[in-house]
């Protein structure tokens, strides 16, 4: 290792933990500081808050204050000692809410100023720890220099409050932006992406309760996944659009995901949708596979939630509507039911397919969740 040059032994250390990369100061003089020209600053702090699950009420709080202060002070320490003026990656994952704004609003410029390509905000709260009004706010005043966002490649919020404003600012001024993940954002209403984002591929929208709608026109999307309350959907102009998934409240009617993407539908090859069981009869099955083909889609994953006297019959129309499906990925939750009824439900719907079905080309999976 002493005859490689610095550069490759700081590719190397960007392979490790932040903590195990600091450690390898201690090896000699030489590796005393290689760590800090490290372009990946990736503050995963999750496994600390494992402790929490052994404690109660205030104790869970107190416990949980003095590990967000400790993770503040380590996330300045190590940016106090950071020497790149570059960073590819920078992630912060640890339960902070809107105390610390002063602090994650101080990383975020930092990162923006050492031209991050990689952005992720995951401040999902812990074991209940957060409560309603506590959720970091996305800082609009930085959406004042367009310049600072350019070199962004994908943006992951989780757990933060950020508006559609905020949003289609950074579509519009993220030239390079392809993956763009909003989860659980409490001030997001209404979302919309037009032809000036040409280069996002990637949009994930994850329980954004006070969502109301999505539009999205004349866009290289590639892949949507959304899961969450039911809401207008506009697609128009997506000819890239080959993968999605949906889930959440969305789903409780086939027929809004008829409505709603029945143009769509046809052009996928990668589809996974979540199932309630009480709305979908054999009758909703076979007007969902009269009024769709989905004649390029190669692999569906289905998610059922199977209830006692329920049957998985009806799933067999929808690959029906798909006859090129190459894999078809069936996961049960189940709940309270007795493995007997489980493995008679699951032995007839495979029988049905290999009655009614050419499965020569069709690779089944079948996953039992509790």
């Amino acid at each position: 290792m002493s005859v490689l040059p610095d550069d490759l032994l700081v590719h190397i250390l960007s392979f490790l933990t932040l903590k195990e990369a600091a450690a390898t100061s201690i090896l000699s003089s030489r590796w005393r500081y290689l760590w800090t020209f490290t372009p990946k600053l990736e503050f995963d702090g999750i496994e600390s808050l494992l402790e929490l699950e052994l404690c109660e009420g205030k104790q869970i709080n107190m416990l949980l204050k003095q590990k967000r202060s400790a993770y503040v002070k380590w996330v300045n320490d190590i940016l106090a000692s950071h020497k790149n003026s570059n960073i590819e990656v920078f992630k912060v994952l640890f339960s902070l809410d809107d105390v610390y704004e002063d602090d994650i609003g101080k990383w975020i410029r930092y990162a923006l100023a050492r031209k991050v390509q990689t952005l992720e905000l995951n401040l999902k709260g812990t074991y209940g720890c957060h409560t309603h009004g506590e959720y970091y706010s996305f800082p609009n005043e930085l959406l004042c220099n367009s310049t600072d966002f350019k070199f962004l490649k994908s943006i992951s919020m989780d757990s933060v409050d950020v508006d559609g404003e905020a949003l289609e600012f950074l579509l519009c001024n993220c030239p390079l932006l392809e993956n763009l993940s909003v989860s659980q954002s409490r001030d997001l209403s209404s979302l919309y992406i037009y032809g000036s984002s040409r280069s996002l591929k990637r949009l994930e929208i994850i329980d954004c309760q006070e969502l109301g709608s999505i539009e999205i026109h004349d866009s290289n999307l590639v892949c949507l996944n959304y899961e969450g309350p039911r809401i207008h959907i506009v697609l128009e102009g997506v000819p890239h659009l080959v993968e999605m998934s949906l889930g959440g409240a969305l789903t409780y009617y086939i027929q809004d995901v008829i409505s709603l993407f029945s143009r769509q539908l046809p052009l996928l090859e990668i589809l996974t949708i979540d199932v309630i069981e009480d709305n979908f009869s054999w009758q909703v099955s076979e007007m969902f596979c009269s009024a769709v083909k989905m004649s390029n889609l190669k692999q569906l994953v289905v998610k059922f939630r199977l209830c006692e006297d329920q049957s998985l019959l009806p799933l067999t129309n929808i690959i029906r509507a798909s006859p090129c499906l190459q894999r078809f990925v069936l996961e049960v939750i189940y709940q309270s039911i007795n493995h007997s009824f489980i493995s008679t439900a699951i032995c007839v719907f495979v029988e049905k397919l290999k009655i009614g079905f050419d499965c020569r080309n069709l690779v089944l999976f079948i996953v039992l969740i509790l």
